[in-house]
This record gives C-alpha cells, sequence and structure tokens, in this order.
C-alpha cells in the first residue's frame, strides 16, 4: 500500500494548500551511496553491540575514524 500526494479541499490558516505530505507507508528506494552508508552503520551497531545504545555522535566518530566518511560540516 503506497499513498500518493493529494490536493487538500480546502483552506487552512489562510493559506491553500495544493499537496500533502504523504500518509502511512512510502516506498523509498535509496541510492548506492545510502545504502553503502546504511550497510556501514549496521556494521557499528554490531560491533558495538555490548556498548548500546549508542549515540548518533559515537556513531559518526565511530564511521570518521574508520575513514567511512570525511570529518566534514557535510558529512
Amino acid at each position: 500500500m503506497t499513498s500518493t500526494l493529494r490536493p487538500t479541499s480546502g483552506v487552512v490558516s489562510g493559506r491553500v494548500y495544493a499537496r500533502v505530505r504523504p500518509r502511512r507507508f512510502v516506498a523509498w528506494s535509496p541510492r548506492p551511496q545510502t545504502r553503502e552508508l546504511i550497510e556501514r552503520v549496521r556494521d557499528v551497531l554490531e560491533e558495538y553491540r555490548e556498548h548500546q545504545p549508542l549515540t548518533i555522535c559515537q556513531i559518526f566518530y565511530v564511521l570518521v575514524g574508520s575513514g567511512a566518511i570525511p570529518k566534514a560540516e557535510q558529512a
């Protein structure tokens, strides 16, 4: 079941909305680069299983330390 964008039928707070966000399950097909990053994050979570829960910062710095991602503002 996939949701699609559908027009609204009214005005909310004085603004006419032409589209709404998708509701419920939305199909997602990430790019290969994103899939690779997700796999690396899963590897980090598996490696540090005994130390969980991990924060986003901890995961980020493990990825930076392993050279998986650069330490930059864009990362």
